[in-house]
């Protein structure tokens, strides 16, 4: 997550205590002065498109100036320049745990409140009441508050019938059963967390704008669209594809735990979306170079045929413009993915790239990961890929 400069102001506070928020003081410099304290316990839960406001009430028992500034916020929320008030609207992309750290100093001693704000759909308001709930003006997230609940999701929608939203339920029930079997999960214990009522929550959506779009997933659930929607125009194995390819993303959030961090740097794209096209890979089969020699030329946006060395999403818009190819995307990503756990290629496992994601929760970037669990740099596979790929196709 990117994180904002610090902000900050002055006030004169008088003596109360801190109830019910984590936070830390510096040790007392002498008998006479003692260490501001933070009497305000934050809101830990934010709305989508929703206005967060949280007032900061501090005191120094000595009633001195109390300087406050905030030394970790999101990108979305921003201390004011009284700095009693930290305010702001998350957005679709903002979605998951932030972590929040404020420190009151009285120029000497310091106090530290910290917290882990949460952004969430909020279910509980959006039943439909006519409102479009808008992100990037492609969603419709209000539904009916009629779910259909199975073991491990909770499938909500507006529009679509019951009878819909049971069949994606049981749909991902066997893709989750399949994933667990394919990475060697071996039960929900190893995940680090789920939702609140320990499953998974689904968006069917039925209505959109932008009819290119299929789904998306997000820290503790997918939004995709309905087989009953006006623009699906496929077959249920393509349908079927993307939703498992959806859920493997939201299984990689609950393997690592570091799901904003996972997600906001995207200097891993292709690893990630090369594990949910290949798990999602019906057909199992690996296409031929002849089937390639157009795609590698145009992965990396300067030609050198290379997908690893598109790292970030904003060096897609980048590559699909300068060739004009819009189509090859994931079947790169997917074969760079594939030759890792191919025995015919690199010969790891997908208990190899399970161990990637569990180390990444254990605090380890993806490149330590990457290099650590499957025996080769992430630089060392760009610099040999074309190589590597032109012996390893048929």
């Amino acid at each position: 997550m990117t994180w904002l400069g610090s902000a900050s102001a002055t006030v004169v506070a008088a003596g109360l205590l801190l109830h019910g928020c984590s936070g830390s003081t510096s040790p007392v410099a002498d008998e006479r002065n003692r260490p501001p304290l933070f009497n305000s316990e934050p809101p830990a839960q934010a709305g989508l498109d929703s206005l967060y406001v949280y007032q900061i009430a501090v005191t120094d028992p000595d009633g001195d100036r109390v300087h406050v500034t905030a030394q970790r916020l999101p990108h979305w929320l921003v201390l004011d320049s009284g700095g009693m008030t930290l305010s702001g609207t998350p957005r679709f992309n903002s979605l998951g745990d932030h972590e929040v750290e404020l420190t009151a100093s009285d120029g000497i001693l310091r106090s530290t409140q910290s917290y882990t704000l949460t952004v969430s759909l909020d279910t509980s308001s959006l039943i439909f009441n006519g409102s479009w709930y808008g992100v990037y003006g492609m969603f419709h997230f209000g539904h009916d508050g009629y779910p259909y609940e199975s073991e491990h999701f909770v499938v909500y929608s507006g529009f679509c019938p019951a009878e819909e939203r049971q069949r994606v339920a049981d749909v991902l029930e066997e893709q989750l059963i399949e994933l667990k079997s394919e990475l060697h999960i071996t039960g929900d214990h190893e995940f680090a967390h789920l939702t609140q009522n320990r499953k998974i929550d689904v968006f069917l959506s039925k209505y959109q704008v932008e009819p290119n779009w299929w789904g998306s997933a997000y820290r503790k659930g997918l939004i995709y669209r309905s087989r009953d929607s006006p623009y699906y125009r496929g077959n249920g194995v393509a349908y079927d594809y993307i939703l498992k390819h959806e859920l493997m993303h939201v299984v990689e959030f609950l393997l690592t735990e570091r799901g904003r961090d996972w997600m906001a740097s995207l200097t891993n794209t292709w690893f990630k979306e090369g594990i949910a096209e290949y798990v999602s890979d019906l057909s199992g089969s690996r296409p031929r170079i002849d089937d390639t020699d157009g795609l590698m030329q145009w992965m990396d946006g300067d030609g050198h045929g290379n997908p690893i060395a598109t790292r970030a999403w904003t060096d897609i818009p980048r590559a699909r413009a300068e060739t004009g190819n819009v189509g090859s995307y994931f079947p790169g990503f997917e074969l760079a993915f594939r030759y890792l756990v191919d025995p015919d290629g690199h010969g790891r496992t997908m208990l190899d790239v399970k161990n990637v994601l569990l180390d990444i929760r254990q605090g380890r970037t993806f490149e330590m990961a990457f290099a650590a669990r499957i025996g080769m740099s992430v630089d060392e596979y760009q610099a040999s890929f074309t190589d590597l790929m032109t012996e390893y196709l048929p």
